[in-house]
């Protein structure tokens, strides 16, 4: 049977001194995928991934990893993970990190020259950690999250505390890595531009469950969408609009024209066309279809 997802979480809940962090959690990583896992910080999204790793145990519920219940030595294997801040050893070069991680993990060192150069640090192998740059400590801690040939990548605010040069580095290769290396990633962020501008699917944590989950494009599709309209004559548009659509439209007033809330973008042709014919001028049109930060924002509203 195909797998369809690289991790699967059923009603985890976890607790600290009576705090509540994950309640009843439920949460599917399609295969193949980028999984942005969205929440504010101390949401609880590092309590789940220590779980995954078998770092703390939750008090209910289970999961399961690349098909196989828990969290084993064999499908540990079967990993790379970054959790919080890469842990290098300063005084070693990139390239004798990773040849002692080889030793450790008893993987042959051949695969660090194949590790490098995915991460575009083969020029800079012999460079002290100690003198690297954080982009580069990052690079270097994603390489050896690399070695082994992982089927899974756990990956806890790659990009926290980058410089913008270093935030694209790191969002192109995780971009990337799914299609070439045959790999799902779980990247968890309180970066909403960061998790769009990357990932295929995305779940929202909020009060220690997921208010929301699915593939992005799919949610920005499905989420409100509205017309804002640039025009000369707003509440003749607006009469003229209710006149011809009833309540099938809601029309507000704004501070250049007119917005018309939650349609389709095939309802804006009509729209216009109306507007026009009755000789209502339009300067500018506009379909707004929302980020994802609008709909995280909207989820921690309600």
């Amino acid at each position: 049977m195909v797998m369809k997802h690289a991790i699967e979480v059923s009603n985890i809940s976890k607790s600290f001194k009576n705090i509540q962090v994950l309640n009843q959690l439920n949460m599917h990583v399609p295969v193949g995928s980028v999984y942005g896992f969205l929440g504010n910080n101390g949401a609880g999204k590092s309590t789940l991934i220590r779980i995954l790793m078998g770092l703390i145990k939750q008090q209910s519920g289970e999961f399961s990893i690349l098909g196989t219940k828990g969290v084993t030595l064999h499908s540990k294997q079967k990993i790379g993970c970054i959790i919080d801040s890469p842990c290098l050893y300063a005084n070693l070069t990139i390239d004798e990190f990773l040849s002692l991680s080889c030793t450790l993990k008893q993987y042959p060192k051949t695969q660090i020259n194949r590790v490098l150069e995915i991460v575009s640090l083969t020029g800079s192998r012999s460079r002290l950690i100690s003198q690297c740059s954080l982009g580069m400590k990052q690079r270097t801690a994603l390489a050896n999250a690399l070695l082994g040939e992982p089927q899974l990548l756990i990956l806890d605010e790659p990009t926290n505390g980058l410089d913008p040069e270093g935030m694209e580095e790191i969002r192109e290769l995780i971009r990337w890595l799914p299609s070439q290396m045959i790999v799902s990633v779980l990247v968890s962020s309180h970066l909403l531009d960061e998790v769009e501008k990357m990932a295929t699917h995305v779940g929202v944590l909020k009060d220690g469950g997921l208010v929301l989950e699915g593939e992005l494009s799919k949610l920005c599709k499905n989420a409100q969408s509205d017309l804002s309209v640039c025009i000369n004559s707003p509440k003749k548009a607006i009469k003229i609009l209710n006149q011809k659509f009833g309540h099938k439209l809601e029309v507000v007033l704004t501070s250049d024209g007119l917005k018309v809330k939650n349609i389709e973008l095939t309802e804006a042709p009509p729209i216009h066309r109306i507007l026009v014919n009755s000789g209502i001028d339009i300067f500018q049109s506009r379909y707004c279809t929302p980020s994802l930060e609008t709909i995280f924002h909207q989820q921690h509203k309600d």
